[in-house]
């Protein structure tokens, strides 16, 4: 007998393909964005309160907003029905301003800022050395003035980095003020006016 050798031929490996993992989206954060007023911003009387909903910086559609505020330091909000924030009732001081805005797919932000409310100063008149203001609310007048403009208001009491300041114009609180100023030599003169009581 004769035997007979046969090779089995070894098998070829076949390659598999291992498919490339797609990148998963990052999910889009949305934010309240606050448009008026700003953090740190001193407001007065009638405030048209601002805000939107933002999705990496582009504006999205709102279903739903809703306004609070409250003194800085309580726990409470007080909501308002509209986006209207009437102030002239209120005591001068800090307040919280929050914006809950609810976009269309029902996800809700809510935004939080910290504002002054202060004395708004108006009708502003100099006619020869008498310069007259009104206030919103019953307040304290007080002028100070220099020779140089102040861009930046200084905050040590009472001249605030002028040179020249007035006395209180009036022994009592009202709405209409008016100071005269003295015999001064001629040139320019850069004043600010000051409401007793509200944020300089």
């Amino acid at each position: 007998l004769t035997a007979a050798l046969t090779s089995s031929p070894t098998p070829t490996p076949t390659a598999t393909i291992t498919p490339t993992p797609t990148p998963t989206e990052a999910l889009k954060e949305k934010e309240t964005v606050w448009l008026y007023p700003k953090e740190g911003e001193t407001v007065s009387g009638k405030v048209i309160l601002e805000a939107r909903l933002d999705e990496e910086g582009e504006e999205v559609e709102v279903s739903r907003q809703v306004f609070s505020w409250r003194p800085l330091g309580q726990n409470w909000w007080h909501q308002l029905p509209e986006n209207v924030w009437e102030t002239a009732s209120l005591p001068l001081g800090e307040y919280q301003l929050q914006a809950k805005l609810t976009g269309e797919e029902g996800e809700e932000r809510s935004a939080e800022i910290t504002v002054s409310v202060g004395v708004r100063i108006f009708n502003v008149f100099l006619t020869g050395r008498t310069l007259s203001w009104e206030t919103d609310r019953p307040a304290w007048g007080r002028i100070v003035y220099d020779r140089v403009s102040h861009t930046e208001v200084n905050k040590d009491y009472p001249n605030f980095g002028y040179l020249w300041a007035s006395p209180i114009t009036a022994n009592q609180k009202q709405t209409n003020h008016k100071f005269t100023f003295e015999q001064i030599p001629a040139g320019h003169y850069y004043y600010r006016i000051l409401a007793f009581g509200s944020p300089v």
